[in-house]
């Protein structure tokens, strides 16, 4: 589906979603919930305490609430329920990232709090790298005993970004030697691949890759695997495309990037599936975000 058919149909089926599920009102958007509907949590599944994770990190009324397309909240539908069941999230984990995943840890070594953080602050150069997170953030053991760290981006309806001012530019070019330098050091890329990720197609790719990276390379002695995965239904084909093309900028590609579709990722939820709880869930999130014409 081509990019703005895809942006067209899944405007159209979180319209549909909000009639059949929330209501018929809206706020200026047919994909905006009203206040009332935004602060009663309407966008976000009913369990798992996902909506109270929300609120932590957002105390106020913002855009999270509100927006049925924002990706940003869907990253607390889809892995909240997960740190409620570490088995079943290793499980579904390991069938992308080839079995290496020996446990799900229940706290984190970066802070000794809960594991599977959603819209995670990397603590690495903060003041450097701008806007330093990333949707979901999980830590293992591998199998081999060490300790590992996924990066997990979630994507829905967007089609990449474009650069629009001057400033941004500028920040850009000083974000790349921040990015140049841990891609060198990191030794994960094709020398030819360094001068093409800057561009508007691969940034936004290599910067949380870059994020992912340099968590290994300043906590050397905690971790020693990172990975990145890029979420997102398989109908939005830029970051099908764009996925498949970045994938070619790396040295080797053992489990350091992953592209999943929202199809491939509830398979295997069905799959590892061991609760009724879970089953609502799984339905839930089949009919709230697969997108069907």
């Amino acid at each position: 589906m081509e990019n703005l058919e895809f942006k067209i149909v899944a405007n159209r089926h979180q319209a549909k979603y909000r009639q059949r599920n929330i209501s018929s009102e809206y706020n200026v958007q047919e994909t905006k919930l009203t206040n009332k509907d935004a602060l009663d949590g309407k966008n976000f599944y009913d369990g798992f305490s996902i909506f109270n994770a929300a609120k932590k990190r957002h105390p106020a009324l913002c855009s999270i609430y509100s927006e049925m397309l924002n990706s940003e909240h869907i990253a607390y539908d889809l892995f909240v329920p997960l740190r409620h069941n570490l088995t079943f999230c290793k499980n579904v984990l390991n069938d992308f990232m080839g079995g290496c995943i020996k446990s799900v840890d229940k706290t984190s070594v970066i802070d000794s709090n809960e594991n599977i953080k959603i819209e995670f602050i990397y603590p690495y150069d903060i003041n450097i790298l701008n806007n330093p997170t990333i949707n979901v953030y999980i830590e293992y053991t591998h199998k081999d005993n060490t300790k590992g760290i996924i990066g997990i981006e979630v994507k829905y309806a967007q089609f990449g970004f474009q650069i629009v001012d001057h400033k941004r530019v500028d920040n850009n070019n000083k974000q790349d030697a921040v990015y140049y330098h841990i891609a060198k050091e990191s030794n994960i890329y094709k020398t030819t691949s360094l001068s093409k990720l800057k561009g508007v197609v691969y940034r936004q790719i290599w910067k949380y890759q870059m994020l992912t990276e340099s968590m290994m390379l300043k906590y050397n002695e905690e971790f020693k695997h990172a990975s990145l995965i890029l979420l997102y239904p398989k109908d939005n084909e830029h970051f099908k495309q764009t996925g498949a093309e970045y994938a070619e900028t790396l040295l080797t590609n053992d489990n350091k990037f992953k592209t999943l579709t929202y199809e491939e990722f509830l398979i295997s939820c069905n799959r590892h599936c061991p609760n009724t709880e879970l089953e609502n869930w799984i339905d839930y999130l089949q009919e709230r975000y697969i997108v069907r014409n």
